[in-house]
């Protein structure tokens, strides 16, 4: 997936302009100037100085999401998003961000600065805030904050918020009455009544789950019908019960879902309402990598085979010939390998490690064989760690040094490794880690056809994509909810990893991220650089 925002332009603007995904030298906010949000909007439906840091290194800690540090002082903000500066001035490079309500230390006294109307602040982690820029507040008590503050992402999880595809959903301002609704949406209780005829027709198997989230009481600060805090700083009408509809397939984060009068509806983390029936929830995909055994213990190691497409039929060696068995290995399963191969009768085998098959064999044609890098990358030590991403192979192997430590699938630009610039493929070549975060939203526009005979790409939003890493202008590591077709080509240049992944893989790499804050750019006021990506084509 690649992003296509710009901080200098409204929303509308960015998501209606021609910006080329992933040439950005930086990837740009998820929100832009304060504008009313007609980008979500469709037809409404009928009815201090930079310290260059030592090279980075995997965590030799348990994987987590964000850097541990003591407790307050703390600042905060009411707002979406706001900057970390690199120096106490406005015009200063970013080195982070913070999310509404969420809390970092700061220092206990202010710093000299300029151009802030306010106080500036010294964060743990470097850089500075300004209070009362972007909503920055020290004070905890404030209403607005303890109601930004009560929903709140869970970081230590595959998916930090809620997630849900739209099917046309109003896009309430409130949480709307029963006749809001029907002035909105006609016929709610027909509609009910037919989505619940639905489902109990579907194939439970391939029913998505009933709410995004766990239903819990409302938020208090939307009790009577009250506006939630504006976090994302735009204007809307006074009196407006709606900014529009969600065009389908738009995909939101839910911060909180609870029922008003026996109908679910989400709270969004821009802060509006939706109908939970006219969402599709996300569900969690139970695909994830595998941790791999140190050299010479018991355990998973490389070389490693993974299944990529149809399920691998499994064989055995009967005297000098070679034998079905009614085994098979599905899709993303995976098993250790002998390092030599074996032809037999012609045919190409790898023999397989891990009991209960210890012995039996795979045809090689069948399964993609993944081996251990043998030279270190340029400027990666003997202990700094590092990621490997093979195109062709849709694999990725985080190392310390020559040792690896971890594997798995992915999902690379599906046009495989033709040029970047005019196809939906990932650039190859030698990276570090630009920017990480804890969630970020992508969109683009639609596109023409990429290639002759295909369809035109439709226009896709993304509301804070989990757990993603920027290593190339707008090209990153994140994962993706929306599939788990993990170890086939799949995004638009992107990198998508499995939810469960992107957040073990998030807590590994450099930079941390400081305790409070939502987003870290690497090799800025002191922070370290970030990890080293090599994407190679085979």
């Amino acid at each position: 997936m690649r992003r296509v925002l710009a901080t200098s332009l409204p929303l509308l603007g960015v998501l209606a302009g021609a910006f080329a995904c992933g040439k950005a030298a930086e990837p740009p906010a998820p929100f832009a100037a304060a504008s009313a949000p007609a980008s979500i909007v469709s037809t409404p439906a009928p009815s201090a100085s930079v310290a260059v840091a030592p090279s980075a290194s995997v965590s030799a800690a348990p994987s987590s999401s964000v850097a541990p540090v003591a407790s307050g002082p703390f600042t905060t903000t009411t707002r979406y998003q706001a900057w970390i500066f690199e120096k106490p001035r406005l015009d200063a490079t970013h080195v982070g961000w913070l999310h509404a309500g969420t809390r970092a230390k700061r220092a206990a006294e202010p710093v000299a600065g300029t151009g802030c109307a306010g106080k500036w602040y010294a964060l743990e982690g470097g850089g500075f805030v300004c209070e009362g820029h972007d909503g920055v507040t020290n004070d905890l008590e404030d209403p607005t904050v303890k109601a930004v503050t009560s929903v709140q992402p869970d970081l230590k999880a595959p998916l930090p918020f809620g997630y849900a595809t739209s099917l046309g959903a109003p896009m309430y301002t409130h949480v709307p009455n029963a006749a809001e609704q029907k002035q909105i949406e006609g016929d709610v209780a027909a509609h009910l009544a037919n989505v619940e005829a639905l489902r109990k027709k579907a194939d439970p198997a391939k029913l998505p789950p009933a709410s995004a989230l766990p239903l819990l009481p409302m938020p208090s600060f939307l009790e009577n019908r009250a506006l939630p805090p504006n976090v994302v700083g735009w204007g809307l009408p006074k009196g407006a019960l709606t900014n529009g509809y969600a065009w389908n397939n738009l995909r939101v984060a839910v911060m909180s879902a609870f029922e008003v009068d026996g109908r679910a509806f989400y709270l969004t983390t821009e802060h509006l309402i939706v109908p939970a029936d006219k969402m599709r929830a996300a569900k969690l995909a139970e695909f994830a990598g595998v941790e791999l055994a140190a050299p010479g213990a018991e355990g998973p190691h490389l070389p490693m085979m993974w299944v990529r497409w149809k399920p691998a039929k499994v064989f055995e060696v009967d005297g000098a010939a070679v034998k079905e068995t009614a085994e098979t290995l599905q899709f993303q399963a995976h098993a250790s390998i002998a390092p030599k191969e074996k032809v037999i009768a012609g045919t190409r085998y790898f023999e397989l490690l891990d009991e209960p098959r210890k012995g039996k064999l795979v045809r090689a044609a069948d399964v993609t064989r993944v081996d251990a890098a043998t030279d270190l990358p340029y400027m990666v030590g003997p202990d700094d760690g590092w990621i490997e991403v093979s195109v062709l192979r849709q694999s990725l192997v985080l190392y310390r040094g020559k040792t690896p430590i971890f594997a798995t699938l992915v999902s690379t630009g599906a046009d495989g490794v033709d040029d970047v610039e005019t196809t939906r493929s990932t650039p190859r070549g030698h990276f570090r880690l630009q920017s990480k975060h804890a969630t970020w939203r992508m969109a683009g526009d639609e596109h023409a056809p990429w290639k002759e005979g295909d369809k035109p790409d439709p226009r896709y939003r993304i509301d804070d994509v989990p757990w993603v890493q920027y290593f190339h202008g707008g090209y990153a590591l994140h994962a993706a909810f929306w599939h788990d077709s993990f170890g086939m080509p799949k995004s638009h240049g992107c990198i998508n990893l499995s939810p469960r992944d992107a957040l073990w893989l998030f807590g590994k790499t450099e930079p941390k991220l400081p305790e409070g804050w939502h987003g870290v750019y690497g090799g800025r006021a002191g922070i370290a650089l970030g990890t080293t990506l090599v994407v190679k084509a085979y």
